[in-house]
């Protein structure tokens, strides 16, 4: 059930992506989205960054960091650089997410990248996703 529609799976494929090299392009499918919280005037105020900010990167990298050490139980240090293969605005994406109360507006990016690094974790980040929510759906790479 989906809401109170019933919907049936007519097929499922699994994807291989085996990553051979230290470096891959990726197309963001959903919008890749990171982001740093902060209190202004005793509220929660939300910062979100774009590919041109060198944040980006640097939140992607501790994204993959933080997840790799929750999988492997031991800290990891390695980090990929993240390229956009685009120089505008029109991959950004603005999605409400939520309902009611509890509904929020997360600005993320789609577009194309080149991502460089060790090839495991290059395998890593395609099989996992880029950036923050990816359990929500944000940040799924092909």
């Amino acid at each position: 059930m989906l809401g109170e529609n019933k919907i049936y799976l007519s097929s499922a494929m699994a994807v291989i992506k085996n990553v051979s090299g230290n470096s891959v392009k990726v197309k963001a499918l959903t919008p890749i989205e990171v982001h740093r919280t902060y209190k202004e005037n005793g509220r929660n105020k939300t910062r979100y960054f774009t590919p041109f900010e060198s944040e980006f990167a640097e939140l992607i990298n501790l994204n993959i960091k933080n997840k790799l050490e929750a999988l492997y139980k031991e800290r990891l240090d390695k980090k990929i650089e993240i390229i956009p293969l685009f120089d505008d605005e029109r991959y950004k994406s603005v999605v409400y997410y939520g309902f009611g109360e509890k509904r929020f507006v997360i600005e993320g990016w789609k577009g194309s990248y080149l991502l460089k690094g060790d090839k495991e974790i290059l395998s890593f980040v395609y099989d996992t996703g880029l950036g923050s929510k990816n359990s929500q759906g944000f940040g799924f790479v092909e």
